[in-house]
């Protein structure tokens, strides 16, 4: 395993780090598999392992396990001190993470390991082990359109599924549904507009880790705060609806739009209202989502988890 020297040299003004409390480990997993400061035990192997897997998204084959474990064995025997730096900074993460049900490890995901990402895709063009971490998220997640992020399709799911959540609450039926055929046409069609939006393109981010958070928080958030959040959406979700979902929703026609799934003519009039650089993100702006996502608790949830959210210095991954 090549050193993890130009990991230390985060491109950014501050790196995110989220920390974690430590864990106790148990009798069985804590043979030491080489002597050091501290040693490197099958525990901490374990541990760093989960943290990966969640870090990069992807499960990790069992020859990925293997060689994972053979360069942290050889980290330690060379006494790699960055790499073992890293290495412990993850391995902090991880009782933490399994605190968290699997909707706020998602948001979490979203919003501390998304960003770290980025700077190891930048430093893959010089670092081996920068570039072998960012293989296991992009053979899992292929770009479908570079950009700050790169455009995956994991991101083009969860924005269809949110606004069509959007859609169906306000309504109060639900009028829209995504089948493959639909989806993948959102994904085209996100996939067509992303170099265009420029700037924007952290809005689609923002929303995809809206609705990571909002998915797994909305059985049981409070009557009162269901109500407010559904009047904040209610005007930009009218806005972007296709003129047949609307006038079926008024009672103009009686049957759904396209046996409840989108014309062609009408997704494309929504996707364009939402990809465009229209007024459309900005309005979505402006209903505070990072604000409701709180209001969902989500981040007392990980809070209560025994999490600890920390801004570092460039060129520490912990502090």
């Amino acid at each position: 395993m090549s050193s993890i020297h130009h990991f230390t040299r985060a491109p950014r003004a501050v790196s995110l780090v989220l920390l974690l409390a430590a864990s106790t480990p148990s009798a069985a997993s804590a043979q030491t598999l080489v002597n050091g400061t501290p040693p490197l035990t099958e525990r901490t192997v374990q541990d760093f392992t989960t943290y990966t897997a969640w870090a990069y998204d992807t499960p990790l084959t069992d020859t990925q396990k293997r060689r994972l474990r053979a360069g942290l064995i050889r980290a330690w025997q060379g006494q790699d001190e960055d790499t073992i730096r890293y290495v412990l900074g993850g391995v902090k993460n991880v009782p933490g993470l399994r605190g968290m049900n699997d909707h706020e490890r998602a948001y979490a995901w979203y919003e501390y390991a998304l960003p770290q990402l980025e700077e190891v895709r930048a430093l893959a063009r010089q670092d081996a082990l920068a570039a072998w971490f960012y293989s296991l998220y992009e053979d899992t997640h292929p770009a479908l359109a570079p950009g700050h992020p790169p455009l995956t399709r994991k991101v083009t799911d969860a924005t269809a599924d949110l606004f069509a959540f959007m859609i169906n609450r306000v309504l109060g039926r639900d009028v829209i549904t995504f089948d493959a055929a639909e989806r993948n046409a959102w994904a085209d069609s996100l996939t067509r507009n992303y170099a265009s939006l420029g700037e924007k393109q952290t809005q689609v981010i923002v929303l995809a880790k809206y609705w990571a958070a909002l998915r797994g928080a909305w059985a049981t958030l409070p009557a009162a705060r269901k109500n407010k959040v559904l009047n904040d959406w209610s005007d930009v979700v009218r806005s972007l609806l296709p003129a047949q979902t609307l006038a079926y929703v008024k009672g103009d026609i009686q049957t759904p739009p396209s046996g409840g799934h989108m014309s062609d003519a009408d997704f494309s009039r929504l996707q364009a209202n939402i990809a465009s650089n229209d007024a459309s993100f900005q309005r979505l702006r402006r209903l505070g989502l990072e604000q409701h996502v709180v209001s969902l608790n989500i981040m007392q949830n990980i809070s209560n988890s025994g999490s600890q959210w920390k801004l570092c210095p460039a060129g520490q991954w912990t502090c």
